[in-house]
This record gives C-alpha cells, sequence and structure tokens, in this order.
C-alpha cells in the first residue's frame, strides 16, 4: 500500500507540473491521480463537445456572400479541419453539400448538374467545378461592364450636330437652325460612292 501511495503521488505530481495553470483550479481538491486525470478528461469532453456543437453551427451558416470561391472553399474546409481536431469528422459528401447549400442564385445551373450526377463527385471535383464556373461569371461581368461602357460613350458623344436631317416640303433636306428649304454644305446629302 506505502509502495502504491508513492507511486500515485508521483503520478498525481507529474500530472499536475505538466497540465497549464489555467486548468489548476479545476483539479483543486482532487485527493489521487485518478481522480485528478477524470476531472482532466471530464473537462476536456465539455470543451470538445461546445466546440463541434460550434463548427457544426459555423459550418451549416456557411455562405458565399460576396467572397471570393476561393477564399469561401478554404473556409469550408478550415472548419472542417478544426471539427475533425475536435474529434468529430466530416465526410466528403457532407463538405460538399455544405459548400452547395452556400452557393448563390447564380451557381443554380452547376449545383443542378452535380446534384444530378450519380454519385456525388469529390470535394477536389467540385472544387475546380466552382472556380472554373466562377471564371466563366467573372468573364461575363466583365464583357457586360464593357458593353455598359461603350453604350455610355457612345450616347454622351451623340449631340445636336449628330440629328438626323429632315426632308422639307418641296423634297430637299433642311437643317433647322439655318432657316427652311435652303441647302447648307455642311447638310447636304453627299453620294456614298464618288463624295
Amino acid at each position: 500500500f506505502i509502495t502504491y501511495q508513492r507511486q500515485d503521488k508521483l503520478i498525481s505530481s507529474w500530472l499536475l507540473s505538466s497540465i497549464s495553470t489555467k486548468l489548476l483550479p479545476q483539479v483543486i481538491g482532487c485527493n489521487s491521480s485518478n481522480e485528478i486525470w477524470s476531472t482532466i478528461e471530464r473537462v476536456f469532453n465539455t470543451q470538445s463537445a461546445a466546440k463541434i456543437m460550434h463548427h457544426k453551427r459555423e459550418l451549416q451558416n456557411s455562405r458565399k456572400g460576396e467572397a471570393n470561391m476561393r477564399d469561401y472553399l478554404a473556409k469550408i474546409k478550415s472548419i472542417c479541419d478544426a471539427l475533425s481536431a475536435a474529434g468529430h469528422k466530416v465526410t466528403e459528401t457532407e463538405q460538399v453539400l455544405t459548400i452547395l447549400n452556400g452557393l448563390p442564385e447564380e451557381y443554380e445551373a452547376v449545383i443542378a448538374v452535380i446534384s444530378s450526377k450519380e454519385t456525388l463527385p469529390s470535394v477536389t471535383e467540385v472544387h475546380a467545378i466552382l472556380l472554373s464556373h466562377e471564371a466563366r461569371i467573372d468573364n461575363r461581368r466583365a464583357l457586360n461592364a464593357d458593353l455598359s461602357a461603350n453604350i455610355a460613350v457612345n450616347s454622351r458623344n451623340k449631340g445636336q450636330d449628330n440629328k438626323p436631317e429632315q426632308i422639307n416640303q418641296r423634297g430637299g433636306f433642311s437643317n433647322r437652325s439655318r432657316g427652311r428649304g435652303r441647302w447648307n454644305n455642311n447638310s447636304r446629302p453627299k453620294c456614298q460612292i464618288c463624295g
């Protein structure tokens, strides 16, 4: 019994010297190494459960929003890694479904294609598909922005000088600012072939 007590005290002192100072108040009053170990185990199990719940909630509420696709996918991966570290492994299927659930409307076509496959693709394949689709969306937006800029420039360049000329009662062209029925060199029609 004396040998057992001596060993128990050695193990207790080793445990107390190896735990962090934040955890020491939790083990005050423990009389044996078994009590110290059981208390530490209980504390860490409680923290793990809380972490798992926190990360699961974070995973369920993840949305792409305004982030680019690489950042969104990295965020999902980091949450899944944190869950694995806390003792809750996330399957590939759960990761893929979480990724798809957080995408905005402009990805509906891709979501439909991925969901309709007989076997759900791997996380790596989904990453490649989504990054490719995002690149297409970005190209389309750039083209639309260029088109909008061209339309704005063209509409700004059209002024009073480019108004179509009106035909007067005698069948000739007239320029409203110059008077009725008189030909003006600037407004006179020219032959498209010989000028």
